[in-house]
């Protein structure tokens, strides 16, 4: 089929584009009823996609049914003496009739996909489950689903060993960390960095920094009980002389102060460190200067 176009011409322009739309359309209905409720089956699905190809491309090809363009725009202009909606609209008409066939054998391949995907989705998962042990808990196989397993290219022989792979390397990682005997205090944290992205190394750094962590915690508890057994003992309180009033015979008592002494010294901490320190001081009324 192709699409010839009799008039306008350079020399002799017309009122209209005379063209061979009436046969283009005999020709689509005849070639197109092939394909009129058609049903694949499993076995022609290859079929279906190369129908759908050739229709498509019939349905944009250049050679064939084409919607009007700027190409075609460009051609007709100064050829013709009124608008070419009618043209227009002749040839979306016949491109439209190749889209509906197209669309129809689109469902029909996609249908196929869907429920091949599903049914191949169900075996994989089988499979997982006869693999996982007792690690379904900590691992569902949403976490270790890979979307290209659903592929059609994809075999079940290189699937399973690929989840094999993880569910192993999944469990060699968590025996490494209960092989490293941790406090609960440090275990829980850093098994739960692991699970989150089964990422070993990511875990063990976790470990790395909780524990320097708990190191400064107790340098610094160090440093307080260092001070604390440092300051001097507080000196007893002066007796102060009894004050007599005009309406009280009886002479009272006014409170003493503790005495106050200033001590100089040096330490040597880190930022989280002096900055406890000296909330500890303030907490205990003491008030530290910069020298």
């Amino acid at each position: 089929m192709e699409i010839q176009i009799f008039n306008p011409t350079q020399a002799q322009p017309l009122p209209e584009i005379s063209w061979n739309y009436a046969e283009l359309k005999q020709q689509l209905e005849a070639g197109l009823a092939n394909y009129k409720g058609l049903a694949y089956s499993d076995d022609q699905i290859g079929e279906a996609k190369k129908d759908r190809a050739k229709l498509a491309m019939e349905a944009g090809a250049k050679n064939g049914i084409f919607a009007v363009d700027e190409v075609t725009r460009a051609y007709v202009d100064g050829r013709v003496n009124r608008p070419y909606e009618a043209f227009e609209a002749q040839a979306k008409e016949l491109v439209g009739m190749v889209k509906a066939t197209v669309r129809e054998i689109d469902d029909q391949v996609k249908a196929y996909e869907a429920a091949r995907k599903e049914e191949k989705l169900r075996a994989i998962q089988e499979q997982y489950r006869a693999m996982i042990g007792d690690l379904a808990e900590l691992a569902p196989y949403e976490r270790l689903h890979n979307p290209r397993w659903l592929n059609a290219t994809a075999g079940m022989g290189a699937i399973c060993q690929e989840l094999g792979n993880k569910i192993d390397r999944i469990t060699a990682g968590l025996t490494a960390i209960d092989g490293l005997q941790l406090p609960p205090e440090l275990a829980g944290p850093v098994k739960a960095i692991f699970l989150r992205d089964f990422d070993l190394a990511a875990a063990l750094a976790e470990k790395d920094r909780l524990q320097r962590q708990q190191e400064e915690l107790a340098r610094y508890e160090a440093v307080r009980a260092a001070q604390a057994n440092q300051m001097p003992p507080a000196a007893p309180a002066a007796p102060t002389a009894p004050i007599a009033t005009q309406s009280a015979p009886r002479p009272e008592e006014s409170p003493t102060a503790e005495e106050i002494f200033t001590v100089d010294f040096r330490i040597r901490a880190t930022r989280v460190q002096l900055q406890g320190l000296k909330q500890s001081m303030i907490n205990l009324g003491i008030k530290p200067e910069r020298i």
